[in-house]
Order: structure tokens, then C-alpha cells, then sequence
């Protein structure tokens, strides 16, 4: 995963994209996945996936669900962005870990 988070040549956003992943690592201990796939990061809960994130020299991607249960990414350049677009990962995280 980290060949994945050094890709980011923009340290402050790198910070937030692990950050990111911490937490939600925290939203159901040990039953939420963060791994590794060939053109990013994958998000399951219970082994289902909730999002998908791609790293940008200078941005990540955040595919998820929107509000109207389309998936849709998200480009994440600041903590605005991310505050946005990670509440929507969180709706689409209780959706699916029910």
C-alpha cells in the first residue's frame, strides 16, 4: 500500500489520504479491509466494497456511492473536499454493512 500513498508528491495530502484511512479502519474494527489493488485502494466491509480510492500526483480519488446510490468519484484536493466526500464513504459504508 505504500508504493500506492508515495505516488502523492503532495505531502499535505498524503497526510490527509492516511489520516483518512486510519479512521476509517476505526468505523468497525476488524471488520473493515483496506487493500491493495493494482490501480489503487480498495474499501470492503464484511468483504463488500464501500470505496475504491486512486492516487493523483497532487489529489486522491474517493469512488463511492453519492446520494442518489450512483457511483461516483470524487477528487480530493483539500480538507474540504475530503470532509464532503468522506461523509458520503460513510453512507455508503452503513449501507453496506448491514
Amino acid at each position: 500500500m505504500e508504493d500506492h500513498l508515495s505516488y502523492i508528491t503532495d505531502d499535505k495530502v498524503r497526510s490527509m489520504l492516511r489520516s483518512m484511512i486510519d479512521e476509517v479502519k476505526t468505523w468497525l474494527p476488524n471488520q473493515v479491509s483496506v487493500d491493495p489493488i493494482k490501480v489503487g485502494i480498495s474499501l470492503k466491509v464484511n468483504g463488500t466494497v464501500f470505496a475504491y480510492l486512486h492516487m493523483r500526483r497532487r489529489s486522491f480519488i474517493i469512488a463511492t456511492f453519492s446520494s442518489d446510490d450512483k457511483w461516483t468519484a470524487y477528487s480530493v484536493e483539500s480538507e474540504e473536499d475530503l470532509q464532503t466526500h468522506k461523509a458520503l464513504m460513510k453512507s455508503s459504508f452503513e449501507k453496506k454493512q448491514k
